[in-house]
């Protein structure tokens, strides 16, 4: 059946199954921002078991970040042996008499007809990025539908007048750019959950589900509801979070070769016992700590004999002249452009910071006028496969 829910009762809230985390709600949305969309199955299409474990499992965030899943319901191929509650947020009740979600609501692996299951995620804000998944069983014909957003918000005059909404029909999940859809199984990326507007007077303010979860102080209710006719295994969000401290990536001088490099500073990841081993992915040193800056220029100069003549050494030669700056501290730089200027008032105007990977590999062998024997220095890391390396942006 294709229609909206009547009325909204207050709801059995039961602990459910899902994985999450706890802490205060954010109250006083003021605009709808949830995400319709309309289930057609294709012809002569019946319910497999395709599991949705492995795509979670796989599911890989950006170097650096930390995964969090969170699962309402068990998949389970719809099995009714235990009871898998669905429930309602409790700050819904002022939305009474809009959705039908008591006797009529339903719970996972609940069939049945013209019956809602409602539930919630509770998502940190401070995410970059995720996946919604949900498992579903379709009667032939049907038309249903999902909602996930913010019900709070819902306009209740007319019924319509969702001002944040994104309706995507499934009448052919194959072409759907939004929407993957294996079996019973869909799945969409947060950001690609596009919210529009019903009217064209309305303005948009939240430009997808991940941009309304972001919104938040520290965590955002995301409210999910399925109708009517539809059967649900589960549904799950995977989420990143970046790491809670800003970090940024150092190097030491190579603790082995003082005494025999004259003139020359040999800048390693872990050559200096003395001091931790460098973390390319996550950065290692707190930006707010105090080190020197590591500032390069690229001369294009020969290699000194003593480099040339050995095979290990010779792999790490740039080629130029390093300098290191007074103690400063990583985040004193917004961007890799101030960090760099600081290098050029520093020593000149051909001046930039050293990178990480100026040899090719995590080590940098260069002339310099001081060496900084059990010192960490600044670097900068160009490589976009790990955007938590710096402490400061591209």
């Amino acid at each position: 059946m294709n229609k909206l829910p009547k009325h909204l009762n207050k709801a059995n809230v039961s602990s459910g199954i899902i994985g999450g985390v706890t802490g205060g709600l954010l109250v006083g949305v003021l605009l709808l921002v949830v995400t319709p969309f309309v289930l057609q199955p294709e012809p002569g299409e019946t319910a497999n078991t395709a599991s949705g474990m492995p795509i979670i499992t796989n599911y890989q965030c950006p170097m650096g970040e930390t995964k969090q899943v969170f699962i309402n319901g068990v998949e389970d191929n719809y099995s009714p042996q235990n009871t898998e509650p669905a429930r309602m947020h409790s700050r819904l009740a002022s939305l009474a008499g809009f959705f039908k979600v008591d006797a009529e609501s339903r719970n996972y692996d609940e069939t049945g007809s013209d019956k809602y299951l409602v539930d919630y995620f509770e998502i940190p804000s401070d995410i970059t990025g995720g996946l919604f998944i949900t498992k579903v069983k379709l009667p032939a014909n049907n038309n249903d539908e999902m909602y996930i957003g913010d019900y709070l918000s819902n306009k209740i005059e007319g019924l319509q007048a969702h001002k944040h909404t994104h309706w995507q029909l499934f009448n052919n999940p194959e072409n759907n750019t939004i929407w993957k859809k294996d079996g019973d199984l869909y799945s969409a990326q947060l950001s690609a959950m596009i919210f529009n507007s019903n009217t064209g007077d309305n303005e948009r303010e939240y430009a997808n589900l991940l941009d309304y979860i972001q919104s938040g102080e520290k965590q955002q209710i995301v409210d999910v509801l399925i109708g009517d006719d539809i059967v649900v295994d589960f549904t799950a969000m995977i989420v990143c979070q970046p790491p809670r401290v800003n970090r940024g990536v150092t190097l030491a001088e190579h603790s082995g070769f003082e005494g025999k490099l004259d003139g020359i500073s040999f800048l390693s990841c872990f050559k200096d016992a003395s001091q931790s081993r460098c973390d390319a992915i996550r950065g290692d040193t707190d930006c707010r700590q105090l080190r020197p800056l590591a500032c390069f220029n690229d001369l294009n100069l020969p290699m000194p004999d003593i480099i040339q003549e050995d095979r290990y050494l010779s792999k790490h030669w740039v080629g130029g002249q390093v300098e290191f700056s007074e103690d400063v501290r990583g985040d004193t730089f917004q961007t890799i452009a101030e960090a760099n200027e600081y290098c050029a008032s520093q020593f000149g105007q051909t001046w930039r910071v050293l990178s990480l990977h100026e040899s090719g590999h995590h080590a940098s062998i260069a002339f310099t006028k001081t060496r900084k024997p059990e010192v960490r220095v600044w670097v900068d890391s160009k490589d976009e496969n790990y955007p938590h390396t710096t402490c400061w942006a591209r």
